[in-house]
């Protein structure tokens, strides 16, 4: 990624980003190109919204609106709060099935004979 100030307007910064997918193994360079690019893809999603979350943090007053094209990405303390609620459910779920399981335990205690 480069960034750099706008010629136009010295108040704004330009960040322009360039991948180059190559690949000289021969027979598979076109698969590999192929897998790079798809690579590329998902992940400069993440980058994107990375960039996006830096730049709404440090400039809360000139923040964009959300992209209706883009999927809706949950906050962090949503995807906390879900995490919690799995493994919540989950734990529930494995004691649920634990107790299923376990058949009853029976005890014999002798006393103590001198």
């Amino acid at each position: 990624m480069h960034v750099n100030g706008m010629e136009d307007n010295p108040q704004w910064t330009v960040a322009e980003r360039k991948a180059w997918i190559d690949s000289k193994i021969f027979g598979l360079s076109y698969a590999i190109q192929t897998f790079g690019v798809e690579r590329y893809k998902k992940n400069i999603q993440k980058t994107n919204h990375g960039f996006s979350y830096a730049l709404t943090r440090l400039f809360p007053e000139a923040a964009i609106p959300p992209d209706p094209a883009l999927p809706y990405q949950p906050s962090l303390e949503e995807r906390k709060q879900r995490l919690k609620e799995a493994a919540r459910e989950t734990a529930k779920r494995a004691k649920e099935l634990a107790q299923e399981k376990a058949g009853p335990i029976y005890a014999a205690c002798e006393g103590v004979k001198s």
